[in-house]
């Protein structure tokens, strides 16, 4: 990762609903290298790493050493499911998106050494058959923060910079039950939340819900949300009344410009300020994502973008370098 502080934020979800997919004839063992080294002293039968474009370099260095051993290596994440041709270079076999549908498949096919070397399920996956993931098999100490919940998948937009505009992705937004998420969260026996999804407003209708739900918990939550949240002021008040403390969004660029060119449509300009004041007025903080490195950007971006953050008393930002 990219600083010290972010590599030991939290684990990958991914991996612990792997484990819970893992039919129980198969003994699972979960390593991150964010949060220790990886001694390669053991001999699995197969070894699965989840990847990003940041930690690519080495994972691709870790699934090398693994098969010079003899020990296949499938590869998935949003990174190998983008550029699957790139992947297979260094692996037996690339899971492509999501694997509810794949992953007891492709250790049957391990099993009986019938690989096939790309897994794609072409229908978008049922949430409701994504498992509770296995927090048990991790050392939770390892991490800052371990109460994270995915609720949804995918994306109602498709802004070019983000993997959801991916042609694997199934852009079909789709929420796990209601139901499903609150007994996951009870199951962490916390009241303090963190979101994970990429846009917890894809459908407000569900999010309503769900914060009529989860109100009687008593719970301190974060989420990410896209732009048009101050299109929805009742929600708004709805989610502060049931926990929300604080929102990650989107903003990108005060240059319209720079957010026409990728095609974040629902971004409007004009309306940052107000949708910032509205999150305010209810006791929510903002963290604004900023990217720099638009082809419209000067080198004012960044002195402009400052003085927008603190007219606005934004309280966080994260800022992002674009990256073809």
């Amino acid at each position: 990762m990219d600083s010290e502080y972010k590599r030991m934020l939290s684990p990958s979800i991914a991996l612990l609903v792997l484990a819970s997919l893992t039919p129980p004839e198969h003994e699972v063992t979960i390593e991150d290298a964010n949060a220790g080294p990886i001694h390669f002293d053991d001999a699995p039968d197969l070894v699965g790493i989840s990847v990003n474009v940041d930690t690519s370099k080495r994972a691709y260095e870790i699934a090398s050493r693994y098969r010079r051993k003899g020990v296949p290596v499938v590869l998935g994440g949003i990174h190998p499911s983008a550029v699957p041709d790139e992947a297979l270079r260094y692996a037996d076999a690339v899971c492509i998106g999501e694997a509810e549908e794949l992953w007891a498949q492709i250790l049957s096919d391990a099993a009986q050494k019938r690989r096939k070397r790309t897994y794609y399920n072409r229908r978008p996956t049922d949430m409701a058959k994504t498992p509770r993931p296995r927090w048990e098999l991790l050392n939770q100490s390892a991490y800052l923060y371990t109460n994270i919940v995915c609720a949804s998948r995918a994306c109602a937009f498709k802004c070019d910079f983000c993997y959801n505009s991916c042609e694997y992705v199934h852009n079909q937004y789709r929420n796990r039950p209601v139901a499903n998420v609150v007994e996951e969260i009870r199951s962490l026996g916390t009241r303090h939340v963190m979101f994970i999804d990429d846009n917890f407003i894809g459908n407000p209708q569900w999010t309503r819900a769900f914060v009529r739900a989860i109100q009687p918990l008593g719970l301190i939550w974060h989420a990410a949300v896209s732009t048009n949240i101050g299109l929805h002021p009742e929600l708004l008040d709805e989610m502060a009344a049931s926990g929300c403390r604080s929102l990650f969004i989107g903003f990108e660029s005060l240059n319209g410009d720079s957010i026409s060119s990728v095609h974040k449509g629902q971004n409007k300009i004009e309306t940052y300020d107000r949708t910032i004041r509205e999150i305010h007025a209810r006791g929510m903080m903002v963290n604004a994502s900023m990217a720099f490195g638009f082809d419209h950007d000067y080198p004012d971006v960044f002195e402009r973008t400052a003085a927008w953050l603190v007219k606005n008393k934004v309280e966080t930002m994260t800022a992002h370098i674009l990256t073809p």
